[in-house]
């Protein structure tokens, strides 16, 4: 796998406070030992020599020497490094999809946290999220916007490592995006979420909430993290509604 997912999977983990395993941590030490080794040319060695050990002085610098000269475009040295940073950090990964009952766990944590604290805020705001709106509204509602922002920020924060990195660290998330963060109870709070997905026309401090959480929170949709067992129930309930 990419170093850079590792590291940013990782990194994202121990910004939600998981905390990985003690497996973990050691074959992610071992990657970034492995990746920071030295793997250019060797030194020109200047040591003295003798007709006894000067044939095995030429050796041992030219071994040297092979290992570090690419060859299609790597080296030996680079591409030794490359599978060993490559073994180790999948190696990693699978320890940390044993843990991803406690992972999903935390993240639903967050996510209903955060979705309070943004309804809560939510109802505070003017009916028109700009500027002048807010600082007509008064104290109250600037500082129920910086909570806003705050929680939507987090809420942001989740859907998008649920996205990209859900499937690698175990987590069975639903591809449906309205889904993933949202329960919808019928059609057309289904379609709220969508449209706001696609809208274009939302304002600057509704964006910086996150425009969807924002239309969710003030309709009363419920935010939450939904695993692909609970998006699917709740899209047999959605298709019920509909028939009906």
């Amino acid at each position: 796998m990419q170093s850079i997912n590792f590291d940013n999977i990782v990194s994202d983990l121990a910004r939600f406070g998981v905390k990985v395993s003690d497996a973990v941590k050691v074959h992610a030490d071992s990657a970034d030992a492995i990746r920071w080794s030295y793997d250019s040319k060797p030194n020109v060695p200047t040591d003295p020599v003798t007709e006894d050990t000067a044939e095995a002085y030429v050796h041992q610098y030219a071994r040297e020497l092979m290992l570090a000269t690419a060859v299609d475009g790597l080296s030996p040295l680079e591409r030794a490094k490359r599978e060993l940073v490559d073994a180790h950090q999948r190696l990693a990964m699978a320890e940390i999809r044993k843990d991803s009952a406690n992972i999903f766990e935390t993240l639903s944590l967050i996510v209903d946290d955060a979705g309070e604290k943004l309804v809560e805020a939510v109802k505070q705001l003017p009916k028109k999220l700009d500027a002048e709106s807010l600082v007509a509204a008064g104290a109250s509602a600037v500082a129920a916007m910086s909570v806003a922002r705050e929680a939507g920020a987090k809420l942001k924060s989740v859907e998008a490592f649920v996205t990209l990195h859900g499937q690698a660290v175990g987590l069975s998330t639903p591809s449906d995006r309205p889904l993933r963060l949202f329960r919808p109870v019928n059609a057309v709070e289904y379609a709220n979420i969508e449209n706001a997905f696609l809208a274009t026309n939302s304002t600057q401090f509704e964006n910086q909430i996150g425009y969807a959480f924002f239309v969710a929170a003030k309709a009363g949709i419920e935010i939450g993290l939904n695993d692909t067992k609970k998006a699917g129930w709740i899209q047999s309930q959605l298709s019920s509604s509909v028939m009906m």
